[in-house]
């Protein structure tokens, strides 16, 4: 495989610091320098790994805050250079589509996969200064993009159940065994009458928890109910190049 280096460093006269630095599994090809407003300025890079018919292209977002790079967004696109049909190039577009000054990233899959509706095209990701990351915010429930990784499916996930979009749940469940089909899980979500409480969180893991397993929360209400309610989403990894993930089972905790 290929490796990329990215190094951020200060020259003073014949002496240079270097300030930070980072790297990647694929040799990077572009660099951009990306004003997102509010948020801040980020590092756009597009990467390569050609070393074989499966072909690798990874799009990442860096931040750099003084002391380290760190990736705070990122999507990989896997493809057989043998089989066409598995190229899917992605667009990836920054704006600000909530008018809060800050500008979100825009994830689309251009052609037959993209949604008819004009609004659904994009699935958008807004910062997140708490978390230092930009996270799922709009629109994932309609791309299969939304499957690569496990918190971003499950807000696809819920984002379906909120809109009633059964159609587009279906993504996001698979017929594993000892698994909940899309229909069950659509009624263990409705009707429990249940109202989703923002997006979901990442549970920590395990040491001991498979890396084929993943977790997400959220949290929950009742109307009428003035206690409040968790689900736990369990997801399972569906398929490793390209990654997909899918929600398998849905645990309630009264809290």
């Amino acid at each position: 495989s290929q490796e990329g280096y990215l190094v951020l460093g200060t020259i003073f006269g014949q002496n240079t610091v270097v300030r930070g630095h980072w790297r990647v599994d694929a040799g990077i090809d572009d660099i951009h320098v990306v004003d997102m407003g509010k948020a801040g300025r980020f590092i756009y890079t597009v990467s390569f790994d050609t070393t074989s018919t499966n072909r690798r292209i990874f799009h990442h977002l860096l931040r750099f805050d003084g002391h380290a790079i760190r990736a705070v967004w990122s999507y990989r696109l896997d493809y057989d250079v043998l089989l066409p049909s598995t190229y899917e190039p992605v667009s990836v577009t920054f704006r600000d589509e909530d008018g809060d000054g800050a500008r979100e990233v825009r994830l689309r899959i251009p052609g037959k996969k993209t949604p008819h509706l004009w609004k659904r095209r994009w699935a958008l990701f807004r910062w997140s200064p708490p978390r230092n990351e930009f996270l799922p915010f709009r629109n994932l429930a309609f791309t299969p993009v939304a499957r690569q990784k496990p918190l971003w499916a499950a807000f696809g996930f819920l984002e379906a159940i909120r809109k009633r979009a059964r159609v587009h749940l279906r993504r996001f469940a698979t017929n594993r065994r000892r698994c909940l089909g899309a229909d069950e899980l659509y009624e263990a979500m409705t009707g429990g009458k249940y109202k989703i409480l923002g997006p979901p969180r990442r549970k920590p893991k395990v040491r001991t928890h498979s890396s084929n397993r993943a977790s997400a929360l959220v949290d929950l209400e009742r109307p009428g109910d003035p206690r409040r309610y968790m689900a736990e989403l369990e997801l399972v990894r569906t398929s490793s190049k390209p990654n997909s993930w899918a929600v398998c089972r849905i645990r309630f905790f009264r809290l």
